[in-house]
């Protein structure tokens, strides 16, 4: 979905290449670009350095001089950049920012942007310009074909994960995450990034041997979210170029590219005054300048060729789409405005009035939210309005999700709505609400800015760049967003809402699933008859009592001393409490409370709905719309209960000044939730469309065969059946969670940016046990804890063969072998490596030799809830009739690491960078929680694990791996699945 505003304002993009079709504008939550780089948004940027942050900064300090030059930001913007931000321009034209920030420390991310993709494509070159990003990996001036990934994983970074690219319609990304900061890494990265932009050899071999690897892409993404996407861009777009310019391409250019028709495109349009660098880590500016000038500063100029011509918009004010597809997961409708429109300038004006319509937008969410949590039967399960800014276009409306069949009247909802707002505007509470909390946010965004990674900023800087907005730092964005709060009337956000909404252009209806229903146009179209205005809006308060302090000062600083090992411990009654504090991601902090319970038996489906409805239910004196308006101001995100089996966890995350009100809303949860059946009819319909599309996923089929196969087909074990769905009561998930939390031993744990007095008080005082709850087993070693445990399921090896239906032809191989579980730790960690010694090579075989398979992995998943349970696992996606073939060149790399060592080249590159990553682990909350703490107040052994992290992975040796490859990858204990999709007719 389009996110509210107070969610844009601390959006971080995560660098994980989305893939050629990037998101692509589209109005539907799968597909649309993400608004952070087309709203007034920069709170997901760093801070300027501490010595030059001022809490109380002014609008001076944001507003300056309309710019007309890069060292001050945009043409035509009167904002002032961060002042942290390095900007400049080299000699040929190319652009850069560089920015200092140690998330984490040690470290840089480079991206190079340049501004072209598959809108620049003539029609006999559709694909292209994705077909080229891929082959800036097969053979450049400097690294000729097959060494350009090996010498970056040699130098500790990983294929996939630090070494990436993205092609998208009006530009073409490559993304470095660097391990390190030293001078020859620095000089690696940026050659190769020279290399790409202006060093490609494309030669015949290596353009045919990437033939393979991108119809395998093109045949792994060739699903529904792929044709919805494709009818709906014809809808939107007609009259543009938009619809026949998909990144991915057409199968018919891509058999058919050639080496020339690869460089008459790279030629042209890879010239450096169409490209952006930017660069986000722990090194100076300064020092990083010279390089980037000495490496980059030799690609061409270019000639100031013009973008090719992207036609021009058809109007239209009632287009309609409605696409039945039997293999959609969700049933999506939406309307949408599209006009065309040039990107304005980036200045306080184009800010306010862009700001002034998502706080609408922020009303309309909630107004939704209301109605959607009204009526657990109700044709429609979401909604959310939008409004952004992609390429040429401007884009308003809004969209949700509906019951199958019922499309019309779902769209009927969202446009009331939307309406309403058009029409009268937020009543002055709704404003006040929605205001407190983009306020909130604005204030969590500054206190957490140092806590942003490297990559996520490298994200936004480089899109800010290539997109002519300025980057501001949290501070900066916060005095001029708050300056807009004071100004703001409901009048005003009515007009700024009216004003994006606009006329002209193209006026959309669309419905997608596996069944929409009928829709009338007309009917949703026909505004003449007046909408109501809203109701006022009371301030609602805390139905619960806050208890005083149920400890003493003197005691919570006694609790809250901070041991040698960096840890808080405390008992409260039979309650172990373990906190964690660290400044090293300022602003965040993260709570879980451990019950310590066998889940298992349970009945089918019934923990994931207990999932779905604990706090979706709201509590017994407040729905959750009511929660959200009392702590509209509120950082706490609750989460859980998540279970497995000997455990349930429930748990929240928050900005420090808020853990006293997550622990609150905590206690209150578990003492009065609020189990209302409406949540989980919500769940259950949008599950079982789901699974109803189940029948025609192959990799799900695959996973679920698998798993079956490896679990004895325990219900509590596998996914849930739609069969099992159906039979679900929405009262089953309280009958079945709350006798397991009443009595279950528990234990808390913390970690991040708090004080441990405070955490020790907040715990004590809302979360401290019962006295009928015992106190949880302790297990001092890793044999009792394993002895504690029940004994794994059943596996069934052998071979299972399915035909699954389906629209593209294609097969899925997937091989479990039976490891052992977590609890020798030094044989865990070393079937990791194996794990990635094995994707490495069957990486190698099965993508860059036989063009087979766009993107075959393995993993190793050792259990800690049974007795020996883990599995090796290897995935591949091949062409249909291929399955066999793949199966084989898998079973030949098994062999070899069984009989063989992992030569001294491949074992370098797969260590180097996973050891070049662990350091980082330590300074990172999540990492604390979910790997070390949750199991370390009933399995204090965990906390010597993390001690020998590093000195435990550098000690592996390939010896190891090979013995261990001969013990566990056994033919005659694994589990083969081959799935296979003749397609549809048509698709063939």
């Amino acid at each position: 979905m389009i996110r509210s505003l107070a969610c844009v304002l601390l959006i971080v993009l995560v660098a994980c290449a989305p893939g050629p079709d990037r998101p692509a504008g589209q109005p539907a939550s799968s597909q649309a670009k993400s608004p952070a780089a087309s709203t007034p948004s920069d709170a997901s940027q760093p801070a300027a350095p501490a010595a030059k942050q001022s809490q109380t900064a002014t609008p001076s300090a944001v507003i300056g001089r309309k710019s007309d030059t890069p060292k001050t930001g945009p043409v035509g913007s009167d904002l002032t950049p961060d002042p942290a931000l390095h900007l400049g321009q080299l000699p040929n034209g190319l652009r850069y920012g560089l920015l200092h920030h140690a998330q984490p420390a040690g470290k840089v991310c480079f991206r190079l942007r340049i501004a072209t993709g598959s809108m620049n494509e003539s029609d006999p070159q559709q694909g292209l310009a994705h077909y080229l990003e891929h082959m800036a990996f097969n053979g450049t001036k400097n690294f000729p074909g097959g060494t350009l990934v090996e010498r970056l994983q040699a130098a500790g970074l990983a294929f996939g994960a630090h070494t990436n690219a993205h092609t998208s319609f009006d530009e073409t990304v490559y993304k470095l995450d660097l391990p390190d900061t030293k001078p020859e890494t620095i000089d690696l990265a940026l050659t190769v990034l020279a290399d790409q932009a202006g060093g490609m050899l494309l030669l015949p071999d290596e353009v045919e041997k990437e033939r393979g690897v991108i119809l395998s892409e093109m045949r792994d993404r060739d699903g529904p979210g792929r044709r919805i996407q494709t009818a709906q861009n014809a809808a939107i777009y007609a009259g543009t170029n938009i619809p026949r310019r998909e990144p991915i391409g057409l199968e018919t250019t891509v058999r058919g590219a050639t080496a020339e028709l690869l460089r008459d495109y790279y030629q042209r349009w890879y010239v450096a005054e169409r490209m952006v660098f930017s660069a986000v880590g722990d090194i100076e500016p300064s020092v990083l300048e010279q390089a980037v000038r000495a490496k980059l500063g030799g690609l061409a100029k270019g000639s100031g060729t013009a973008d090719l011509p992207v036609g021009a918009l058809i109007p239209d004010s009632g287009a309609e789409l409605r696409l039945a597809d039997p293999e959609a997961k969700a049933t999506e409708v939406s309307l949408i405005r599209v006009r065309e429109r040039q990107r304005p300038a980036d200045t306080v004006e184009s800010r306010r009035a862009q700001f002034l319509a998502d706080l609408g937008e922020g009303v309309i969410r909630r107004r939704l939210a209301k109605v959607v949590e009204s009526r657990g039967d109700g044709a429609l399960l979401s909604g959310m309005p939008f409004s952004y800014q992609w390429m040429f276009c401007y884009h308003t409306g809004v969209e949700g999700q509906a019951r199958p069949g019922q499309g019309q009247a779902a769209l009927a909802v969202l446009i009331e709505e939307y309406r309403r707002m058009l029409d009268h505007g937020p009543t002055p509470g709704e404003l006040a609400i929605e205001a407190a909390g983009v306020a909130s946010d604005l204030d969590q965004a500054v206190e957490s800015a140092a806590s942003r990674t490297n990559r996520d900023l490298s994200n936004v800087l480089v899109d800010k760049l290539g997109e002519e907005q300025v980057l501001l730092s949290p501070e900066q964005n916060r005095a001029l967003y708050k300056r807009f709060l004071v100004e703001a009337t409901p009048a005003s956000v009515q007009n700024a809402l009216r004003e994006a909404w606009g006329q002209g252009g193209r006026l959309a209806v669309l419905a997608t699933g596996r069944d929409p229903g009928l829709i009338d146009r007309a009917a949703l179209l026909d505004w003449s008859k007046p909408t109501t205005p809203p109701a006022a809006t009371a301030k609602l308060a805390w139905g619960y009592p806050v208890p005083p302090a149920a400890i003493t000062p003197a005691t919570a600083a006694r609790f809250g001393k901070v041991g040698d090992d960096g840890l808080a411990r405390a008992t409260f009654d039979t309650l172990p409490v373990i906190v964690r504090p660290s400044s090293e991601q300022p602003g965040s902090v993260g709570l879980r409370l451990v019950f310590q319970v066998r889940t298992h038996p349970s009945p089918a489906a019934v923990p994931q709905l207990a999932a779905g409805t604990f706090f979706a239910g709201g509590l017994g004196k407040h729905t959750v719309a009511e929660i959200r308006e009392i702590f509209a101001d509120s950082s706490v995100s609750l989460s859980g209960p998540g279970s497995s089996g000997d455990q349930i966890i429930l748990g929240f995350s928050c900005r420090p000044a808020d853990f006293a009100q997550g622990c609150q809303r905590l206690a209150a949860a578990l003492a009065d939730p609020g189990w209302r059946p409406e949540a989980a009819q919500r769940v259950i319909a949008s599950w079982r469309e789901s699974l109803a599309a189940k029948e025609t996923d192959l990799d799900q089929r695959v996973q679920d065969a698998a798993l079956a196969a490896a679990t004895g087909d325990r219900p509590w074990r596998r996914p849930a059946t739609l069969a099992e769905v159906d039979a679900l009561n929405p009262a089953d998930a309280k009958s079945w969670l709350m006798p397991l939390l009443a009595k279950a031993p528990r234990a808390i744990v913390v970690a991040g940016d708090i004080d441990p007095v405070v955490a020790m008080t907040e715990i004590a005082t809302h979360l401290a046990n019962r006295p009928e709850v015992a106190a949880p087993a302790v297990f001092a070693t890793p044999t009792e804890a394993k002895a504690a445990l029940a004994p794994a399921d059943p596996w069934t090896p052998g071979k299972i063969e399915l035909e699954v239906p389906g629209k593209v032809a294609r097969d899925a191989v997937l091989i479990l072998w039976p490891t052992d579980d977590i609890y020798d730790i030094g044989q865990a960690r070393r079937l990791n490596l194996l794990s990635d010694a094995l994707e490495e090579k069957i990486r190698v075989r099965l993508r860059e030799e036989l063009g087979q398979a766009y993107s075959p992995s393995a993993n190793h998943n050792p259990g800690d809830g049974w007795i020996g349970w883990g599995q090796m696992v290897v995935s591949a996606s091949v062409a249909h009739g291929a399955a066999d073939g793949a199966l084989k060149a898998i079973d030949a790399v098994v062999a070899d690491l069984r009989d063989r060592l992992v030569d001294a080249d491949t074992f370098t590159r797969i260590r180097t960078p996973l050891l070049a990553q662990l350091p980082a682990l330590r300074k990172r909350n999540d990492w604390w929680l979910g790997t070390v703490l949750t199991n370390a107040p009933i399995q204090p052994f965990r906390l010597d694990w993390s001690k020998t992290l590093e000195t435990d992975y550098a000690a592996i040796t390939a010896e190891e791996l090979r013995t261990l490859a001969q013990k566990f990858l056994v033919d005659g204990r694994r589990i083969v699945v081959i799935g296979r999709c003749a397609g549809a007719p048509e698709a063939k």
